[in-house]
């Protein structure tokens, strides 16, 4: 008998995501798609593995700060101590169990999504150090810990506070979830982002991080799209001006001989359209579409967090030459000012301010942050 999927009740949550690189719409439009196609086994499998989502990231801050006190720990396994390790959950729910260790070290698996995940990790991990002197995502080292094959046909990939979970994807709609580099760096830097944000605002000088809704939800998923393309262009050695600033450019598994995107930085709202499952992308590129919808709903950081995207893809490209070299500083260097509750406009002033303290010596700095922010229409 054909089943309704019914709504999953989502919390409210301040400073932490309820869902990983897919936004809870979507992977609903996917559970309809199942249903109206009859695969109601399908659509039942994903939907509890929603519920088990929502659930399993519930704690995902008090988990975090305890991690990041413990994982600042320990022998590294790379030349400079860092700690990198994967994991497999083998098609269950089990995180982290030594006997299913696969990788710790340069030793290629004989698993390519073990290697993925190992080296998106690593990428990260060299990304933050050599451009920002930051040591791991806290800057003390933390230990880089992933799990993949977890559950089965699992379609999601998500930073639970402590490690990386990656799904396999159901195979008809999304491929492995470590394929994209910028995926893995995405979900590891909501970390940094939780970590680093707002110690100087703080009363007590620790990070605050951002909150997970209303337009701070766009800049929290707003920055992690922006380190994860640069973790990619950097990889990639790929100049701002060459990038196709897509985020999960392989996720999506093409259809009709179609490719799609998960994301796109500089022209947000055109990752997919008239997608067989997903529909048309709904991200949005201005601050008035922005306005607009908030009036009806509170509109998904992942939709919201097209606005700080392309601010800074345009900021980007104008500069020239590497994103993360001026641009990603900036906003980098942007992150301690940040309160939990931040605003575009608030964000905007905040990248001006360092820009023109920091960089006062590229003036070409400021006005291509004014050109970025102009375009999105959260400056006049």
């Amino acid at each position: 008998m054909h089943t309704v999927s019914q709504p999953i009740p989502m919390p409210i949550y301040r400073a932490h995501p309820p869902h990983g690189i897919i936004p809870d719409h979507l992977i609903e439009k996917v559970v309809v798609h199942f249903e109206s196609k009859g695969l109601d086994h399908i659509a039942s499998r994903i939907n509890d593995q929603r519920a088990n989502q929502l659930q399993e990231l519930t704690n995902r801050i008090e988990r975090q700060q305890s991690a990041f006190h413990m994982h600042r720990k320990g022998i590294g396994v790379l030349p400079d101590g860092q700690v990198i390790k994967v994991y497999s959950s083998n098609n269950g729910k089990k995180l982290q169990r030594s006997k299913d260790l696969k990788r710790s070290d340069a030793k290629i698996s004989r698993d390519k999504t073990v290697n993925e995940a190992y080296d998106g990790a690593e990428a990260t991990y060299t990304f933050l150090k050599k451009n920002y002197n930051l040591n791991s995502i806290d800057g003390h080292g933390f230990h880089l810990i992933s799990n993949v094959h977890f559950d089965h046909h699992y379609c999601n990939a998500y930073w639970n506070g402590e490690q990386m979970v990656y799904g396999d994807g159901d195979g008809k709609v999304f491929d492995r979830f470590t394929k994209d580099i910028d995926i893995s760096a995405h979900e590891q830097c909501h970390g940094m982002t939780q970590d680093n944000a707002g110690s100087i605002v703080s009363s007590d000088g620790k990070a605050t991080g951002i909150d997970y809704e209303g337009e701070a939800g766009g800049i929290n998923e707003g920055y992690s799209d922006i380190f994860g393309i640069m973790v990619k262009q950097f990889k990639a050695a790929e100049q701002a001006r060459n990038s196709n600033w897509l985020i999960g450019e392989t996720l999506l598994i093409p259809k009709k001989g179609k490719s799609y995107a998960l994301r796109s930085m500089l022209n947000p709202g055109t990752a997919f359209v008239d997608h067989p499952a997903l529909g048309t992308d709904t991200q949005v590129d201005h601050y008035a579409e922005y306005l607009s919808k908030a009036k009806i709903a509170p509109v998904d950081p992942h939709d919201s967090s097209g606005i700080v995207n392309k601010a800074f893809a345009l900021a980007a490209i104008t500069l020239g030459d590497n994103s993360w070299d001026v641009a990603g500083h900036i906003f980098f260097d942007t992150l301690p000012y940040i309160i939990p509750n931040e605003t575009f406009e608030g964000l905007a002033a905040k990248t001006l301010s360092v820009a023109k303290t920091k960089y006062k010596s590229i003036p070409a700095a400021q006005d291509a942050l004014i050109k970025g922010w102009r375009a999105v229409g959260v400056m006049s």
